[in-house]
């Protein structure tokens, strides 16, 4: 197994990016620019980036920045793969590929806080279980395990692709088309479908049989393309597989766009090193790609290979490919760019001093957001685009919105201090602990990265474990405070506002925005206490209003709080509904709403309906698309028009 000493690793990265820019002082950033990590003398603070050491912001209170005195982010350098100066091509150029890799890895932790053990700190989200749905973005599509077009539904799960035609209780089962897929023993996991045109693009995972083991493993994420023109007789144009696990995609403009992520291991000697590049397999061929579309990250956390890949709706043609080292990336999409977020830690380092017989340095260690921009040609091709890093680790879970152009991101701000010892006479080395410091912040950028402004300072001495965006508002909650709605207006992205606050009966466990500025809150008060429902008025930067609350659902468990599919929505007819089990007896709940009021409207029971259904909404009438079983529920009546089974085998 690959071996790296510590000095070793330095000269290795050193070696690597000579030409491709200056090393700073700060050792484990020896891949950056100075712009990133500023070393000083004093040891009363840590060092700063430059866009950090620029802002003296308030943090007593939140507030809104100045955008004359808002910091510009710092750059960061990405390099392409040919970038590596120790090889030109071929295995050699894929061999410098893991070293680098590796050589940074160890450089980059082994630094963190003296070597302590960080690494365990939540960074946002807190383990609440919060969802909302993805803020789709105009001529942007969200795919689901069921789709429709507001005459079809296109629905996946294990077996393949069924195809219904939706028409009340004439609703019918136009088509059963199974999943082509490598015989081995694997399994195969349905994730998304999309409607575009007379086309259905299936993504679903192949897990080999040896994939749960600890070495690399088979699996793959396959688009699957089909000619639906004729909805009875679907045809097959494409299989198209890439090597890694599924993350998330979007539906722009006729191209579907993937993030695979694929973790790789140490090389063993002999072992083929085109191995940590993922594999591409279509049409009973396989390549990787080219060294030129695989970039390399300035600060890898994990030894991981990111692909974002571009593909025809059409034909399920490859039209694009890049990737980059690392994992853990979160995506927000616009007709014409991605953006790639992902946290980071950032560590600086005073200059070594003398203390008796030791070398005695201060370092701080803090989050940070590393940001890309990957444009789109009409082409269905992809650039690179601006990066940088931003204080703050952006939130685990839908932390990022792009609205009329603005980037919202909500971060939490965490940072370390210590204090390392060196005898290099006797190898020793010791880290003393210092503080810890707790806060938050919410940055709007434009698409270029160039920061509007920010509330820094929000959930000081603790955390944001949750924050959304839709329109002009913002809504968090703390880490220390589950049970408190905080208000946040960023219709001016320049000067960003902390607004109301709200208490709610409990910790709330979702909360879907509405198109006129309210929420719809589910809260869940405990075990076996049920749901509660409220609707909450944020219209009024002023106060948040509590316009109208539900009877609690007491004794029945719903998926409703932690799973998106599970509530069904109809603005317009003033209704939702959601499933429920009593007593393993599953039901749908629906509701009415209107300005200050929230009612029951009645129940259906169903034999069937496990967690995962999804619920749509046609003409009128819902769809409840689960696994096998489907039923078209009239909400007026609250009545089952008809029960559609799928035909297997």
């Amino acid at each position: 197994m690959k071996q790296i000493k510590p000095a070793l690793a330095l000269l290795l990265v050193l070696l690597l990016l000579s030409g491709c820019g200056t090393p700073s002082k700060t050792k484990a950033h020896t891949d950056t620019t100075p712009a990133q990590t500023q070393t000083t003398e004093t040891t009363e603070s840590a060092p700063q980036t430059t866009a950090q050491a620029s802002q003296e912001s308030d943090t007593s209170a939140p507030s809104g920045s100045d955008p004359t005195e808002a910091p510009e982010p710092a750059e960061i350098q990405w390099e392409p793969l040919p970038a590596l100066r120790r090889a030109k091509d071929g295995q050699e150029l894929l061999s410098a590929l893991t070293d680098c890799v590796y050589d940074r890895m160890f450089a980059y932790q082994t630094e963190a806080c003296g070597g302590e053990d960080i690494w365990d700190e939540p960074i946002g989200d807190g383990g609440v279980e919060q969802i909302s749905p993805v803020h789709a973005q105009p001529g942007v599509a969200v795919g689901g395990t069921a789709v429709t077009d507001g005459e079809t539904i296109c629905q996946i799960d294990d077996y393949g692709l069924w195809i219904l035609r939706a028409a009340g209780a004439q609703s019918e089962i136009l088509s059963d088309t199974p999943l082509d897929s490598v015989d081995d023993g694997g399994q195969n996991w349905p994730q998304e479908v999309f409607i575009h045109e007379n086309r259905a693009a299936v993504v679903y995972v192949h897990a080999g049989p040896e994939a749960a083991g600890d070495g690399p493993s088979s699996t793959q994420t396959h688009v699957c393309v089909f000619d639906i023109s004729d909805r009875e007789q679907p045809v097959l144009l494409s299989d198209l597989g890439i090597d890694g696990s599924y993350q998330t995609s979007r539906m722009i403009g006729g191209r579907l766009y993937l993030m695979i992520t694929r973790y790789f291991w140490a090389i063993e000697e002999g072992e083929d090193a085109e191995g940590i590049l993922p594999q591409i397999h279509r049409n009973g061929e396989t390549s990787r790609p080219e060294p030129d579309r695989v970039w390399l990250s300035p600060n890898p956390m994990s030894a991981a290979i990111t692909t974002i890949a571009s593909v025809s709706a059409a034909d399920g043609t490859l039209t694009d490919i890049l990737c980059s080292t690392d994992a853990g990336f979160s995506l927000c999409a616009a007709e014409d760019c991605l953006f790639l977020a992902r946290p980071v830690w950032s560590c600086g380092a005073t200059e070594p001093r003398p203390e008796g017989v030791y070398q005695v340095s201060d370092q701080e260690d803090r989050m940070q957001t590393e940001l890309r921009q990957i444009q789109l040609r009409p082409d269905g091709t992809m650039e690179p685009g601006a990066s940088c890093l931003i204080d703050g680790a952006v939130l685990a879970t839908d932390g990022m919105d792009l609205h009329d152009g603005v980037l919202r991101i909500a971060c939490s701000q965490t940072s370390f201090r210590c204090r390392v010892y060196t005898d290099e006479s006797k190898g020793f080395r010791n880290c003393e602990p210092g503080g810890r410091s707790l806060s938050a912040r919410v940055v709007t950028l434009d698409r270029d990265f160039r920061e509007l402004g920010s509330l820094e300072g929000i959930a000081e001495g603790s955390n944001l474990s949750w924050c959304r965006f839709s329109g002009a508002y913002g809504w968090y909650f703390t880490a220390e405070d589950q049970n408190t709605v905080h208000w946040l207006d960023l219709s001016d992205p320049n000067r960003p506002k902390v607004g109301a606050a709200s208490e709610l009966p409990a910790a709330t466990r979702r909360m879907q925005p509405l198109a006129d500025g309210r929420l719809l809150c589910f809260v869940n008060p405990g075990a076996g206490e049920g749901v509660q429902i409220s609707l909450l008025d944020l219209r009024d930067p002023g106060q948040v209003r509590v316009d109208a609350h539900a009877e609690a659902v007491e004794q029945l468990d719903s998926s409703v709080t932690w799973e998106p599919s599970a509530l069904c929505l109809d603005e317009a007819a003033g209704r939702f509904c959601f499933p429920v089990q009593n007593e393993g007896k599953p039901a749908v709940l629906f509701y009415t709403f209107g300005e200050d009021s929230i009612d029951p409207a009645g129940s259906v029971e169903v034999d069937f309906l496990p967690y995962d259904a999804r619920f749509l909404s046609v003409g009128g009438l819902v769809y409840l698309c689960s696994p096998g079983v489907n039923y078209v529920v009239d909400p007026e009546t609250m009545t089952i028009l008809t029960t559609l089974t799928e035909a297997v085998g």
